[in-house]
Formats: C-alpha cells, sequence, structure tokens
C-alpha cells in the first residue's frame, strides 16, 4: 500500500494523515483486514460506508442506518473487548 501514516509533517505541525490515505487503505479490505487483524467483511462494510459518506450524492437514509447498525452488530459480536 506505502501508506505512512501519524509521522509528524515537516515543521512538526500535526500529521501526514489525510483522506486519501484512509481512501488508499479502504480501497483494498481484503489486504486491510491482514494488515489491521480485523475481518476482512467488516473492513468491507466500513469500506462501503466510508464511499457513502465521500460520494457527495444524495444518500438513502433508511438503508444507510440499516447498514450501519448491522455493521455495529458485527463489530461487537466478532469483537466484544
Amino acid at each position: 500500500m506505502d501508506l505512512l501514516v501519524d509521522q509528524a509533517k515537516p515543521g512538526g505541525c500535526g500529521t501526514i494523515d489525510d483522506d486519501n490515505r484512509a481512501r488508499r487503505f479502504s480501497k483494498d479490505p481484503s489486504l486491510s483486514a491482514c494488515i489491521s487483524g480485523l475481518s476482512e467483511m467488516l473492513m468491507r462494510r466500513c469500506a462501503v460506508t466510508l464511499q457513502i459518506l465521500w460520494s457527495g450524492n444524495t444518500v438513502n437514509i433508511v438503508a444507510c442506518d440499516q447498514h450501519a447498525k448491522e455493521t455495529a452488530g458485527l463489530l461487537v459480536a466478532e469483537y466484544p473487548w
């Protein structure tokens, strides 16, 4: 993926993290799951959520709400810590 994260910007103001890194990380849910240790299904669902938020399109709120609740349920079921 060739991503640098949590490194200080030159001059010491903030970090180099930005939306492009998040997009690149979520673009390959299988690799992201391997790197993060989270399930691939959870990474795929999070990628869909991010795509919806980044799209700038009108969103079906009911479907989005259902997707978010199912994703939260999956997260709690798989990672109860």
